[in-house]
């Protein structure tokens, strides 16, 4: 059949070819390129033979594939047919059965084995010689041979670590928060310059002024016929050791005793008394007040006024070495002594607190730079360096929306208070927390005399000394000893050294928040009346000013930092009167950029190599200067507005009981106008002293008046005579209200209703003083002598001057005694 098909085929294209060459046309079959040359079609043919492939029924595996596969699994299948003939079988060949009592059977059989087990016969059967082997035999016969090769290493013991290849970026910088400001005129100690007077060198002393008809209420808890239930010890008038039978000279600055001065021998020297809170802030006799007995009790040889008159106490109880009296906690009397004479000058000044979210830029940074590559933990955190404050009056529109113009540039910043600070005497003690401050910004207390520093030293939400749990500061509040030589010529920039915060001497006298002694040093931590040892937990009394762990070194651990940082400055440049609002920047050292330089104050860090920065790092740190090492934050909000009060004051005081006539008809009337006491205390610009006067008044009275008035040095901390002084207030007395009998009120113990006054000021403004209210201003301007007691024993004339409430509680004449008594 093959063969007579080729045969038809040929024939077709026989008959095929004889019609076209009859008709002219081409063969539509073949390749038009090949056909006109025999060589074409001979090509053709060629490729057509080589193109041919094997048919695939010629394919073997195809062909037969599922013979092979059916074969297979018969195979298999018979496998698994004889392996389950040969099942229960061991190793061996033989036969074995698995049953629960097969189990059984060998449990109990290995449970009687350990039970009954006896090693004596087991060595029997182990060592039948009888010979057992020692420790070292037996050692050696269980080694075996180890190859170094099976325990090779297949890498190195520490491999180095993926480092992140996270770049560095800039921290978000925080700006200060929740301003707060405080305004005062007060005395400031500085130093007395070369050829300089002191403005109160020629005062003398007050006189003393004994009220013999004053009436005196004593102590209903007392009794009177104890001996020391009038407040004194037997021989001693007043009860606050005001005499001593015998004595009579006054023993305040050392009067009356070999060696003293003894200006006026009949008339001892008075001084400010703690115990009626006269005595408050710096003190640049460096002493620690204890009680009223501060330098009270000298006088004797070698003592420079105070009790403490044994060899090397120089200012008496309140000059033990080490003892800061600053009971809102402080830094010590430096032990290199004063350095200059003290001064008193008239400061008027706003002093401006503020919070800075360490604890949250400390996790910023952290953020941007911790896991990043080049990181450094001394360097990668914030480190603030420097500080900006700008100023706006607005004391004719306190409410006023204040446009950028307005405010003050470089009004304040670092480098001025410390130029201000340089002629300081000191420096007000500590009372915040160490850990909450920085050098830079935490800017130091000005000595601020006879004035409360509580408010210008904290912030509300910042705690005290030893009320934290803080335990570790950071290095940037390293202050150096010395100052170096600032040779930076812009003046507005960081540089320079950091003024040495520990006072040249003195100390501050001030109320404990949370309790101690009133007159000890406080702040030495956690118990109160330490004076400035910062964080370390304190007994009462102690001054010694450590100043908490700042600046020595170490890296911030982050469970560890406080949640704020305190911003303070001070604005020296206010007036009294005026209104104003202040706003903070801050600079703080670029992590990207660091301080190089070991010639300046701040720690100088290795910079980041510029590999490990983010583009735009880069491109901010290309054209800054090297040593422009800082970035700065946003400007605060602006902070509310404060007004600089007046200094003068007023206390009102008690009022004269009314007197009451009959007419002829039996009617009662009153026929004396009302009358009574104002203490009216001015500010003496020139001695920078507040002097004080009592002045009588009625309804009407003009407080514009010339008096012989006194007030207390706050340097001597003596009574001083203001002779002639002019009091030009511009108030006058409206109305007076009080004086009348209250229940209860008998001719031998008389009450009668405190008083009130009504002061009107030269713009018309109204103020209303009340006895109640003023008691403790009235106390603390209180320069009279407490009034010898009846049954108190002893009428000696002489006083012990300062030792007046020599200890708390003793108070001399009405609350004088020593406590408990």
């Amino acid at each position: 059949m093959v063969f007579g098909r080729k045969k038809k085929q040929e024939q077709a294209e026989a008959i095929m070819d004889a019609v076209l060459n009859a008709t002219g046309e081409a063969d539509a079959t073949d390749d038009p390129a090949s056909a006109p040359t025999p060589k074409a079609k001979k090509s053709k043919s060629t490729i057509s033979g080589q193109s041919k492939s094997k048919p695939v029924s010629d394919n073997f595996i195809i062909v037969h594939a599922e013979k092979i596969t059916l074969t297979l699994a018969v195979l298999l299948s018979g496998y698994l047919i004889y392996a389950g003939f040969n099942s229960g079988m061991n190793e061996n060949g033989d036969r074995f059965s698995k049953t629960v009592d097969n189990l059984k059977t060998s449990t109990t059989s290995a449970e009687n084995k350990i039970k009954n087990g006896d090693w004596a016969r087991e060595q029997e059967e182990v060592y039948p010689n009888g010979l057992k082997p020692t420790y070292e035999e037996r050692a050696t016969a269980s080694q075996i041979k180890i190859k170094p090769s099976d325990y090779k290493l297949s890498q190195l013991f520490n491999p180095p670590i993926n480092r992140s290849t996270k770049k560095r970026e800039d921290p978000e910088l925080y700006a200060p928060t929740d301003l707060h400001a405080v305004a005062l005129t007060g005395p400031v100690a500085y130093l007395l310059a070369e050829n300089e007077i002191d403005p109160t060198a020629d005062d003398e002393p007050a006189q003393r002024k004994i009220e013999e008809k004053r009436p005196v209420k004593p102590r209903p808890s007392r009794d009177d016929e104890d001996p020391f239930g009038g407040g004194g010890i037997p021989g001693m008038e007043g009860g606050g050791m005001d005499g001593m039978p015998g004595m009579g000279m006054g023993m305040g600055m050392g009067d009356g005793m070999p060696g003293a001065d003894d200006t006026n021998s009949n008339e001892p020297i008075r001084r400010l008394r703690v115990d009626r809170g006269q005595i408050s802030g710096y003190r640049p006799t460096g002493g620690a007040a204890m009680g009223g007995m501060d330098g009270g009790m000298g006088g004797m040889p070698g003592m420079d006024g105070g009790m403490g008159g044994m060899p090397g106490m120089d200012g008496g109880m309140d000059g033990m070495p080490g003892m800061g009296g600053d009971t809102g906690g402080g830094s010590a009397v430096e032990e290199t002594g004063p350095k200059g004479t003290p001064v008193a000058r008239a400061r008027t000044m706003v002093a401006v607190t503020a919070l800075v979210p360490f604890k949250k830029q400390f996790d910023e940074y952290e953020r941007a730079l911790a896991m990043r590559s080049g990181y450094d933990s001394y360097r990668d955190q914030p480190n603030y360096v420097f500080m900006y404050v700008e100023r706006v009056d607005v004391t004719n529109d306190p409410t006023q929306v204040i446009s950028e113009d307005q405010w003050q540039q470089n009004y304040l910043h670092t480098k001025m208070h410390r130029a201000e600070a340089k002629k300081w005497h000191g420096t007000a003690n500590e009372i915040v927390d160490p850990t909450y401050l920085n050098p830079y910004i935490s800017l130091s207390c000005p000595p601020v005399m006879m004035r409360d520093l509580e408010n210008l030293l904290r912030h509300p939400d910042i705690p005290l000394a030893g009320m934290s749990n803080q335990d570790v500061t950071e290095t940037e509040a390293t202050q150096p000893d010395e100052e170096p030589e600032d040779n930076d010529a812009d003046s507005n920039l960081p540089g320079g050294a950091v003024t040495n915060n520990r006072p040249s001497t003195g100390s501050t006298t001030q109320t404990t928040p949370g309790g101690g002694d009133p007159s000890m040093g406080g702040g030495m931590g956690g118990m109160p009346g330490m004076g400035g040892m910062g964080g370390m937990g304190g007994m009462p009394g102690m001054g010694m000013g450590m100043g908490g762990m700042d600046g020595m070194g170490g890296e911030v651990l982050s469970a560890n930092i406080p949640d704020y940082k305190l911003v303070r400055f001070f604005d020296f440049g206010a007036e009294i009167g005026h209104t104003y609002r202040y706003r903070v920047q801050l600079l703080v050292e670029d992590p990207n950029h660091p301080n190089t330089s070991p010639e300046d104050e701040y720690p100088d860090h290795r910079p980041p190599n510029q590999r490990t920065l983010e583009d735009d790092v880069l491109l901010r740190i290309k054209d800054i200067p090297e040593r422009e090492f800082f970035r700065r934050s946003n400007w605060s909000e602006p902070s509310e507005a404060i007004t600089v009060p007046s200094p003068l004051q007023f206390a009102g005081g008690s009022v004269d009981p009314k007197k009451f006539s009959r007419d002829s008809t039996g009617k009662t009337y009153q026929d004396t106008e009302p009358a009574g006491q104002v203490k009216t205390i001015d500010w003496d610009q020139r001695r920078a002293v507040d002097v004080q006067f009592d002045r009588p008044v009625h309804r009407g009275s003009i407080l514009n008046f010339t008096a012989d008035a006194e007030y207390g040095h706050p340097i001597s901390e003596i009574i001083m005579a203001a002779s002639a002084h002019a009091f030009q207030t511009g108030f006058i007395v409206g109305d007076i209200r009080g004086g009348d009998e209250l229940p209860l009120h008998t001719k031998d113990n008389p009450y009668y209703a405190p008083g009130e006054f009504l002061l009107i000021d030269s713009a018309g403004n109204l103020t209303v003083r009340s006895e109640l209210d003023d008691t403790p201003l009235f106390r603390r301007y209180d320069y009279t002598p407490d009034a010898p007691l009846t049954g108190a024993g002893g009428t000696g004339g002489g006083a012990m001057g300062g030792m007046e409430g020599m200890m708390p509680g003793m108070d001399g004449g009405e609350e004088g005694g020593m406590p408990g008594f």
